[in-house]
């Protein structure tokens, strides 16, 4: 323990702290929140009820998280319709494990984006801890999907905050409790907003091999004003062992980062969307290139995880100022 610090303190919570609350009212109530705070400015809320997914996301009292216009739904609904009525952004959603991209039939009807982004979590922890002389705050949950005749496919997530820390860490462990081989397809989609994301800002990836996925994708590290440029951009980077990629704002000062372990996670797709109000670029580390599971099948590009085993998926999200943004280059080959 810092003996010194514990003495200028009544109470931790003053400057981090983990709070749980209930949405009272409007298409969310009901949703329980975990919201994670620290002495570094970092905030954050998981929503267990949503695979232990992050909504807000903020440093320093600046959004760097994406919000769509349908907010948080209590009641979400997977089915192919009702995708683009429910979807909420959010800093991290969640997308599989059945199913990435479109929806489509392949051994039965899978939803757009999958169905364990709203699977709700269960044995849920929250710890607020010294350990090896850091306080840290942690959460974690179990989600499962699971067809009768069919799969049964768990992610165990647990997401910490160290008390200085301007960096979340994400654990995420996948297992296939069946006995038969299971093809599973996973992205984490990282949605970063207004006003981390503005005119100037720009996209820096450590990936050296990219290709545009669609014929009117330009740049894919240039920010526009919204309505300047074609809508629905997509860029496909082959991950290395470890990739790195930001959202950098020089006129904020600021940056938000993702870093994770390309071992079970080859790909990384960038969406970037800068129609008025739907003004978002996403940073997506995954298994897969985001065409549905029908067209990946065909493509050769579905991952398949062996009967009775686990993989495990580290991945870190966090804030860059100052110095961090002058060196970015060095920060992205370190």
């Amino acid at each position: 323990m810092n003996t010194e610090l514990l003495q200028k303190l009544g109470n931790m919570d003053q400057l981090a702290g983990i709070r749980e609350t209930e949405l009272r009212c409007g298409s969310g109530k009901g949703l329980t929140l975990l919201e994670l705070y620290n002495a570094a400015g970092i905030r954050l809320t998981v929503v267990p009820d949503r695979c232990m997914d992050i909504y807000d996301f903020s440093y320093k009292g600046v959004n760097f998280s994406f919000h769509s216009k349908n907010g948080l739904h209590a009641n979400n609904n997977p089915a192919e319709d009702e995708f683009f009525h429910r979807w909420p952004g959010g800093m991290l959603t969640t997308c599989g494990l059945a199913n990435v991209g479109a929806a489509c039939i392949d051994d039965g009807v899978h939803p757009t984006h999958g169905r364990i982004g709203s699977a709700p979590a269960r044995y849920i922890s929250v710890q607020e801890s010294w350990q090896n002389g850091e306080y840290r705050l942690s959460v974690s949950g179990n989600m499962e999907e699971t067809r009768l005749y069919g799969r049964k496919l768990s992610l165990q997530r647990t997401i910490s905050l160290g008390f200085y820390s301007k960096t979340v860490e994400i654990e995420d462990i996948i297992s296939n409790e069946s006995v038969l081989d299971e093809e599973y397809m996973l992205l984490y989609h990282f949605n970063f907003g207004y006003p981390l994301l503005d005119l100037g800002s720009k996209v820096v990836c450590s990936g050296k091999d990219m290709k545009p996925q669609s014929t009117f994708s330009d740049e894919p590290g240039k920010i526009c004003a919204p309505g300047e440029t074609p809508p629905h951009q997509t860029f496909l980077y082959l991950s290395k062992t470890v990739t790195r990629a930001a959202v950098i704002n020089p006129g904020l000062e600021m940056g938000g980062f993702i870093e994770y372990e390309g071992a079970n996670l080859p790909y990384m797709l960038e969406w970037k969307n800068l129609m008025p109000h739907e003004y978002v670029v996403a940073l997506e580390p995954c298994n897969c290139i985001g065409l549905g599971r029908a067209k990946e099948r065909e493509n050769g590009t579905l991952a398949k995880l062996p009967a009775y085993s686990s993989i495990t998926n580290r991945l870190k999200l966090g804030a860059l100022d100052g110095s961090d943004i002058s060196n970015i280059r060095s920060y992205l080959e370190h």
